[in-house]
């Protein structure tokens, strides 16, 4: 910030706005090639055609970018999980889209946690209405260690990260295995896996200056093996691009000589 500082000048404070926005839509378009490149190597590693690969994608994308009918079975919520997490939880789901009654939400013994999406059963006959059904609920378990050592900031960003993993659109691996009822390995799951839980980390802290610093905080406390040190300087440096931005856009202008780096710290 204070080389960002002492480089504006009267005139070109829009242009480094343009600058700093082109930044952060690169991050998205980094981690969204990520997944791409994942999802070719899979394709071609099992051999599936391209226009077979293609309807598939086609229907995933017409699934989650519109609205359509789709029926849920009733989720479950863990009566021993405290009621102000839950809470949490329940709001950041609804801001993806799912609605929190058809979620099973539970705590577990097992170290760390895990998201499942809904499992989705897709109809598309030639000249028939789309049709998605969703035939099993999405699943989020957690040990109880997140909810006994995380400050109430830390809760609200695991609770957003949460959301986001369940809530992740596109395609996604579950997707294309069940699509093309392909017995994937351990190892493709794990790979896939982990851009996918890494990118919705991104994709939160892309969201606004306050998501990548609760982003960035939770990184350190979860020490997860999906999270690499490359990922933590990107979530750093999207919080760094913020700051920039509300400097720019407060102060850019006649009196930008004035201010200070500690006017936004």
């Amino acid at each position: 910030l204070e080389q960002l500082i002492s480089r504006v000048t009267e005139t070109n404070g829009l242009e480094k706005i343009k600058q700093a926005e082109d930044k952060l839509e690169k991050y998205a378009q980094k981690y969204k090639e990520k997944k791409e490149r994942a999802l070719w190597r899979f394709q071609y590693a099992h051999r599936i055609s391209g226009p077979d690969w293609k309807r598939c994608t086609d229907i995933a994308y017409m699934l989650f970018k519109e609205e359509h009918d789709i029926f849920l079975p009733d989720g479950k919520w863990d009566t021993n999980m405290p009621d102000h997490f839950a809470t949490m939880l329940k709001n950041q789901l609804q801001q993806v889209g799912i609605k929190p009654e058809y979620m099973h939400v539970s705590l577990t013994d097992e170290n760390g946690f895990t998201v499942t999406s809904p499992v989705v059963k897709v109809n598309c006959k030639n000249g028939a209405p789309f049709e998605a059904i969703i035939t099993g609920s999405g699943k989020i378990c957690m040990h109880p260690m997140f909810l006994e050592r995380f400050s109430l900031e830390k809760k609200e960003a695991f609770a957003m990260l949460l959301a986001t993993i369940a809530g992740r659109d596109g395609i996604g691996f579950n997707w294309i295995t069940e699509h093309f009822k392909i017995d994937a390995t351990q190892e493709e799951r794990d790979a896939f896996n982990k851009i996918e839980i890494v990118g919705s980390v991104i994709a939160v802290a892309l969201k606004n200056q306050r998501n990548a610093y609760l982003m960035k905080n939770l990184f350190i406390q979860l020490q997860q093996s999906e999270f690499s040190l490359k990922s933590y300087k990107d979530l750093s440096t999207i919080e760094s691009l913020f700051r920039a931005l509300e400097w720019l856009k407060t102060y850019s202008g006649s009196d930008v000589a004035e201010k200070n780096v500690m006017d936004i710290i």
